[in-house]
């Protein structure tokens, strides 16, 4: 899995008396953001100011509260917003996007050829024997295999052993094409699947050295795919 929103524009139109024309900005910050930022620099700007009224008539004497925009622009830059002009900065923004999406479809385009390696591995002759027992995705498990109670045999230790050293040299490949080519997103997915890499290891050596059976072994396989599809959507929540 790679993170797929990869660029996103905030435009914020300015509050700042006459300049009208300007959008607060800030690098990686939404809307929520913004509205937080907003409401808390707008109660620390504003300020009591009386007002009298005399004529020949009488007078009349008023009080409210006023915002000080030098205040609120003060408080909004000291939380990392600063203004520009909105028709430069939508200008800008529209580049960069695609830009960003030019180099997304590069990656995507690394990634994919990786993962066709990936998937090329089950279809290698010398590693029936232990396909035989598992499935290539761990999706397709299904219920024989789950209750599958016997335990590896000399002929299956091999090709696990061989399969497991192109998968990790494979994976390797990519995470670190990501960690030096992808977004933050995809860097903090990478460290993610980087921490549950000894759960992999420890399951892959208890079935080679038979303190599992195939059945534990499927079992464990298909809870940790589940695992990381709710990480997944929980750190990529957007993501499609």
């Amino acid at each position: 899995m790679i993170m797929k929103k990869f660029f996103n524009v905030v435009l914020i139109l300015s509050l700042v008396g006459c300049a009208n024309n300007n959008v607060w900005v800030k690098d990686g910050a939404g809307t929520n953001e913004f509205n937080s930022d907003k409401y808390t620099c707008m109660q620390q700007s504003q300020q009591q100011q009386g007002v009298a009224v005399v004529n020949a008539y009488g007078g009349a004497a008023t009080n409210g509260q006023v915002t000080n925009w030098n205040l609120f622009n003060n408080c909004m830059q000291a939380r990392g917003w600063h203004t520009e002009n909105k028709d430069a900065y939508q200008e800008n923004a529209q580049q960069k996007q695609v830009e960003f999406n030019q180099k997304r479809t590069e990656i995507q385009s690394a990634v994919k050829v990786i993962d066709e390696k990936l998937k090329a591995l089950c279809e290698k002759s010398e590693y029936k024997p232990y396909f035989l027992k598992t499935s290539c995705s761990a999706k397709d498990i299904n219920f024989e295999q789950l209750a599958d109670s016997t335990k590896i045999i000399s002929e299956q230790s091999t090709p696990l052993i061989k399969y497991r050293s192109e998968v990790d040299s494979l994976t390797k490949e990519k995470n670190d094409y990501l960690r030096q080519n992808g977004t933050d997103g995809d860097r903090r997915w990478i460290s993610y699947l980087d921490s549950i890499q000894p759960d992999i290891e420890k399951y892959n050596l208890d079935l080679y050295k038979g303190i599992i059976t195939w059945g534990e072994y499927n079992q464990r396989r298909k809870e940790l795919t589940t695992k990381l599809m709710d990480e997944y959507r929980k750190m990529f929540p957007t993501a499609h």
